[in-house]
């Protein structure tokens, strides 16, 4: 008797093309009683079974929360892209305006040295000579106070302005760190 054997199936082919289960084969050579293997055996095959579905839906739940999360991180990004390009836009028109405040008030302070060192005479209707020096020309203090009070008033918004910028990047890396703990949690109940 020649027996061919196909694993998969536990099932082989005598020559004369019988189909057999060589399990049973087994058995009935050993003459032994095995019906509560066979039960356990079938029970164990059908748990596999059962727990290949749990993982197949867990698989299939952590896809849709994959999804879910991706598009609500995408809004997300998306809102945190344009607040940070907002809040980038108006830090560089503060500071734009900081440089030039900066500029008039350097500009206006050279202009009152030039006067000074110009040791500029002018003559009044009366005739009188005075000399020329930065307290007697009007409001070039002021202007420079001025100026330099708009700048004092821009720097805290600046300062707010890069804390915002800080907040929202630290926000950000939070909310990166929240969420991927939340869909491991999830993903390690479902295994």
């Amino acid at each position: 008797m020649i027996l061919t054997i196909r694993d998969p199936e536990r099932r082989g082919k005598v020559i004369a093309g019988v189909h057999f289960n060589i399990d049973e084969l087994i058995r009935g050579l050993s003459g032994r009683n095995c019906a509560d293997l066979i039960i356990r055996k079938r029970k164990m095959e059908e748990n596999i079974k059962k727990y290949k579905q749990i993982l197949n839906i867990a698989e299939y739940r952590e896809t849709i929360t994959l999804s879910r999360s991706s598009l609500t991180q995408d809004s997300y990004n998306r809102e945190r892209l344009l607040k940070l390009d907002q809040l980038k836009v108006e830090r560089a028109s503060i500071r734009k305006e900081i440089k030039r405040l900066d500029e008039n008030i350097k500009n206006n302070k050279k202009a009152v040295e030039l006067i000074d060192d110009m040791k500029l005479v002018i003559r009044l209707n009366n005739g009188e000579e005075i000399c020329v020096t930065r307290d007697i020309v009007v409001g070039v203090s002021d202007s420079i106070d001025l100026l330099q009070a708009k700048k004092k008033m821009l720097i805290p918004r600046l300062e707010k302005n890069l804390k915002e910028i800080e907040k929202t990047r630290t926000r950000d890396k939070g909310r990166r760190t929240t969420i991927n703990s939340f869909l491991n949690r999830i993903i390690s109940r479902h295994i």
